[in-house]
């Protein structure tokens, strides 16, 4: 263990983040992944977080809200943490702020908002080059594809063999999905000529049941919910249509071409980047996603070669530990 990582050795760390129907769950893959890093290296791992699911550390007591953050929960801890990782949701300066207070070593995850940070550490894990945040002189600022962060089955995964033609497609729209373009892509899809489409829901999209009927009336179709096995699905599929947030970065790992579906103005940016950059196919969220057949056609073998040749030079899948490395170096005495 070298110096940064004994700095971390025993170090109680606190994880905050926002996830559910509305927001998403990116916010909350992200942090765990960084988390399960640091409790790799010797830290004590927990969550403050209004999020109400299953998680794979301890649970704070207390909870908070959007608008006025986790920084009074966190001094009401009865063992202040040494280190807070947060990853809010369209926080107001005066959280942020109030995060910066605090006693301990903070490190933030934030792709979208443009205020004033002042952290020890923040991480845009992004690739657009384009969106920069106002940072304090303290601050060590990471952005870009090195800082991308993504789960430890997305770290190193196999070469991506593409298939002589498009039979197997995966499709996912996240943790939620709240304009269900899983059900715009299943009714489009029935007109692709694939043999199997495996659907992947999130754990918090609103209607599983109803979206199983439908796909009852197409034999091709497999529905999956809330599957831990993202990346095998991934690399198991031909091409991909999926929404363009953590899926996006997640999919550019693997190498699956894809076809990508911004929810939001944040993954239209990003998504835009990655299609500039040659590694997507980028569709607009529209009623019926009748563009779909025509951009899956599109996708030659020669075509989805490419794609998935600049996905995997775009991200390595390493950035959780070049993330967990500046906070250890933050800790450090």
């Amino acid at each position: 263990m070298d110096a940064p990582d004994r700095a971390l050795k025993g170090r109680r760390v606190v994880l905050c983040f926002d996830a559910g129907r509305e927001i998403g769950h990116g916010h909350r893959v992200r942090s765990l992944a960084v988390g399960a890093e640091l409790a790799a290296r010797g830290a004590r791992v927990s969550v403050l977080t209004p999020y109400a699911g299953a998680l794979p550390f301890p649970r704070e007591p207390g909870t908070y809200t959007g608008t006025l953050g986790p920084a009074d929960a966190l001094a009401a801890l009865a063992e202040p943490p040494a280190v807070v990782l947060a990853d809010l949701y369209r926080p107001p300066q005066a959280a942020v702020d109030a995060l910066a207070r605090g006693p301990w070593t903070l490190a933030l995850i934030d792709d979208e908002n443009d205020l004033a940070f002042d952290a020890d550490v923040l991480v845009n894990p992004a690739l657009d080059p384009t969106f920069v945040q106002r940072v304090s002189p303290r601050t060590r600022y990471l952005s870009g594809p090195p800082y991308i962060l993504l789960r430890p089955d997305f770290t190193d995964p196999p070469p991506f063999a593409v298939a002589p033609e498009v039979q197997r497609i995966l499709v996912c729209f996240g943790g939620s999905d709240p304009p269900d373009g899983t059900r715009r892509a299943l009714r489009a899809l029935a007109a692709v000529p694939a043999r199997e489409i495996e659907v992947a829901l999130g754990p918090s999209y609103a209607a599983p049941d109803e979206l199983e009927r439908l796909a009852a009336q197409d034999p091709r179709v497999t529905v999956r919910r809330a599957p831990p096995d993202v990346a095998r699905l991934m690399a198991a599929a031909d091409a991909g249509v999926l929404a363009a947030g953590t899926l996006a970065y997640e999919t550019l790992a693997v190498g699956l071409p894809a076809v990508l579906v911004p929810l939001n103005a944040p993954q239209e940016r990003e998504a835009l980047e990655i299609q500039r950059l040659g590694a997507a196919v980028v569709l607009p969220l529209d009623e019926h996603l009748a563009a779909l057949p025509a951009a899956l056609a599109g996708l030659t073998a020669a075509r989805r070669a490419e794609l998935s040749r600049r996905a995997r030079a775009l991200v390595d899948g390493r950035g959780v530990a070049r993330v967990a490395d500046a906070v250890a170096h933050a800790v450090q005495p």
